[in-house]
């Protein structure tokens, strides 16, 4: 189906199921589909909404709109356009600072947040004496048709095994992506996520494949992390069944629906 943001803007969203809704919030230079393996190890009683954003997919590619703030508002215009309220929200990656946003702004609309294998940042864009900082310089070099062999390479790194039927689908996703957009979503997540998850209160998963940033005990007011081992950045896609596992038994333990 289709949902209309304030903008205009066209966004292509699945919704199926009955139960606990969840929406699905993708990351950078991806798209709705790359949820799908694991959504079919989802448990029973589980309503999914998964959403192309802004850019990506399905879904129109119009030169503005991809700020933080941005991305929070079409996250509202998809619930009410589809009248869902409360929601169990996930986000992979570059997708969650939009989330986070949404999750500060309307805390009543959201049960849970679950990110996954994303980021805290203690700050906007900045480098040092007026250069540009390694965000700016990445969107910079990536921001044109000519920096497409550049971004195919870096972006395959992102698979624990490139070659499996799904990532392969995920990689021709990422470059299909405009220019104009993996450019302008790199400058979007420059935010400080920090503040943002500062103020959210609901129950948060983290769920992590690297190191975990100690950050995160001490950013959001009530927090559980997981890490997922063997699994590269994209772990829906690596590790399907572990997340939709660990989704599950979040929902089960600390989600109450009236």
């Amino acid at each position: 189906m289709i949902v209309t943001a304030v903008d205009g803007t066209r966004l292509a969203v699945d919704d199926a199921g009955e139960g606990t809704p969840l929406v699905l919030v993708h990351g950078w230079c991806s798209d709705r589909r790359a949820w799908d393996d694991m959504v079919e190890a989802l448990g029973p009683g589980r309503r999914v909404i998964a959403v192309d954003r802004r850019g990506h997919g399905e879904s129109d590619a119009p030169d503005d709109g991809y700020s933080t703030d941005g991305h929070a508002e079409d996250l509202g215009c998809v619930l009410d356009s589809l009248a869902v309220g409360a929601v169990v929200l996930v986000a992979h990656a570059g997708g969650a600072p939009g989330a986070m946003e949404f999750t500060r702004r309307h805390p009543e609309r959201v049960l849970a947040l679950v990110l996954v294998d994303t980021m805290l940042r203690d700050g906007p864009l900045r480098g040092a004496d007026g250069r540009p900082s390694p965000l700016e310089g990445l969107a910079a070099s990536i921001g044109t048709a000519g920096g497409d062999e550049a971004f195919a390479a870096m972006y395959r790194g992102f698979f624990a095994e490139p070659e499996r039927p799904a990532a392969r689908r995920a990689l021709d996703a990422a470059a299909m992506v405009p220019p104009h957009v993996r450019a302008a979503e790199i400058l979007g997540i420059g935010v400080d996520t920090i503040a943002i998850g500062s103020d959210i209160g609901v129950p948060v998963l983290w769920l992590h494949v690297g190191d975990l940033d100690p950050r995160v005990a001490t950013t959001f007011p009530d927090v559980e992390t997981l890490h997922i081992a063997d699994a590269g950045h994209f772990v829906q896609i690596d590790a399907p069944q572990t997340v939709a596992h660990a989704i599950d038994d979040f929902i089960d333990r600390r989600v109450t629906v009236a």
